[in-house]
C-alpha cells in the first residue's frame, strides 16, 4: 500500500508541474506571440499563439482528467490500474509540454536561421548563453526586428 501512496504523491507532483508549466509557460508564450506580429512576422505569431494555447489548455485540463481517472478507479476498486493509466497519461502530456517548452526556448534561433538574419550567429549565442527570461526576450525581439535593406540606386 505504501507503493500506491508514493505513486499518488508522484501523480500529484506531476499534476502541479503541468499546471505551472501550462499556465506560466503558455501564458508567457501567448504574450510573446505579439512581438512577431508587431514586427511583421505574422506567420510566426499565429504558430506561437497556437502552441501557447495548447499548453494552457493542457495545463488546465489534464490535471482534472487525471484526478477524474484516479477517482473513478478508486470507486471501482481498481486503484492500481487507474494510477498506472493516470501516470502514463500525465507522463505523455508532460513530455509534450517539455518538447514545446524547449522548442519555444530556441525560437529566437529558429527565427533568425529561417529569416536568414545577418546576425543569426550572435542571436543564437545570446539565446543559448543563459537560461534567463530577460536574455531570451532580448534575443527574441532581436530575431523579430526586420533588417533594413540597403537602398539600391539605379545605375545609368
Amino acid at each position: 500500500m505504501a507503493e500506491m501512496s508514493n505513486l499518488q504523491a508522484l501523480l500529484g507532483i506531476m499534476n502541479n508541474c503541468m499546471e505551472i508549466v501550462g499556465i506560466a509557460g503558455g501564458g508567457g508564450m501567448l504574450l510573446s506571440s505579439f512581438i512577431p506580429f508587431a514586427s511583421g512576422l505574422k506567420g510566426y505569431s499565429s504558430k506561437i499563439a497556437m502552441i501557447a494555447l495548447v499548453m494552457i489548455v493542457l495545463g488546465l485540463a489534464v490535471p482534472g482528467v487525471i484526478g477524474w481517472i484516479t477517482a473513478s478507479a478508486h470507486d471501482a476498486n481498481t486503484v492500481d490500474l487507474g494510477l498506472y493509466i493516470s501516470l502514463f497519461v500525465s507522463g505523455m502530456v508532460a513530455l509534450i509540454m517539455v518538447c514545446a517548452s524547449v522548442g519555444a526556448y530556441f525560437l529566437p534561433t529558429i527565427i533568425a536561421q529561417r529569416e536568414n538574419k545577418k546576425n543569426k550567429i550572435a542571436i543564437s549565442i545570446c539565446n543559448c548563453m543563459a537560461f534567463v527570461p530577460l536574455v531570451w526576450l532580448v534575443s527574441f525581439i532581436w530575431a523579430c526586428i526586420p533588417e533594413k535593406v540597403a537602398p539600391v540606386f539605379p545605375t545609368e
